[in-house]
């Protein structure tokens, strides 16, 4: 996960810039091929800061014991919101460490050291939100399907369609912006062999999700907010469920040095935390738990 290559640090620094360059010089917008990698250089952008960064994640999953055919979500049995701190440790291995969790009834518990936040597995929301790597362009079929507006930006919609039996992948559609190639949102359908990361997603059975980034004043784009839905046959999450993620909070790991000129850029970066997941009763469903 943790990529210290020189070349590709320079690639990540440079490339995006000088492709926006290009499309402005003319007026002309960025050919397809510029605009794929652009996406593609702004994602891995986004994974070398994030891998680099302190930050924190709240998850709230709620499972229910049916679905009508309709698409309907209906008998709610398990209600969980948690809130982690994540970041690299002492081995280079990126942990989420819980600093408020709930019961399955929302009903606040105690959280130790040791404990994490399970879902907040760091290979499978890396894939998640970062599925187009430079690297990882040739695995996908890209297409493009046009422009939509969404919160009033104008964005190229680009959908990616993995023809690769050998890697995890995701399926799905990108909107971004239409000269910088910055992801915006990113409509997952499909998920790929991801069983080749643990052989327990293979109870995965489906998972529809919707990631939206946001760009930091440094020029970093990375993700926000998920909301997401399926079904699972996993043991311990057996069922259909619903889940909401957010995520703030980036500082400089100090592990990592080379992340502080990115914060260089922006001196008065501060990174709060959003509001409260909202129940389906509308009440506060973080109440008091926000770090």
């Amino acid at each position: 996960m943790i990529r210290s290559i020189l070349i590709a640090v320079v690639l990540l620094a440079v490339m995006p810039a000088v492709l926006v360059a290009q499309g402005a010089v003319d007026g002309s917008p960025p050919s397809l091929a510029e605009l794929i990698d652009n996406l593609a250089n702004a994602q891995h952008r986004g994974s070398f800061f994030r891998d680099r960064c302190v930050y924190f994640q709240r998850l709230y999953v709620e499972r229910f014991k049916e679905r009508t055919p309709e698409g309907v979500y209906a008998d709610s049995i398990y209600q969980r919101l948690s809130v982690a701190e994540v970041s690299a440790d002492k081995d280079r291995e990126v942990i989420a460490r819980l600093v408020s969790d709930t019961d399955g009834k929302l009903k606040p518990k105690a959280v130790s050291e040791s404990s994490r936040n399970v879902f907040g597995a760091p290979r499978f929301l890396e894939l998640l939100f970062f599925p187009l790597y430079p690297e990882r362009k040739g695995l996908f079929e890209i297409t493009d399907l046009g422009e939509a507006v969404i919160d009033e930006r104008k964005c190229r919609i680009l959908r990616i369609y993995p023809h690769s039996d050998a890697e995890p992948l995701v399926e799905g559609v990108f909107y971004v912006d239409p000269v910088s190639g910055h992801p915006v949102r990113l409509v997952v359908d499909r998920l790929h062999h991801f069983e080749l990361l643990d052989d327990n997603l293979d109870g995965l059975v489906e998972l529809h999700a919707q990631v939206e980034y946001r760009t930091l004043p440094n020029g970093v784009t990375v993700p926000q907010a998920c909301r997401a839905d399926g079904n699972s046959r996993i043991s311990r999450y057996k069922g259909f469920f619903k889940i909401d993620f957010l995520e703030w909070g980036y500082q400089p790991n100090p592990l990592y040095p080379d992340v502080v000129p990115y914060f260089e850029k922006m001196p008065d970066f501060k990174d709060p935390a959003p509001a409260a997941f909202r129940r389906p009763d509308d009440t506060d469903a973080a109440g008091s738990e926000q770090p």
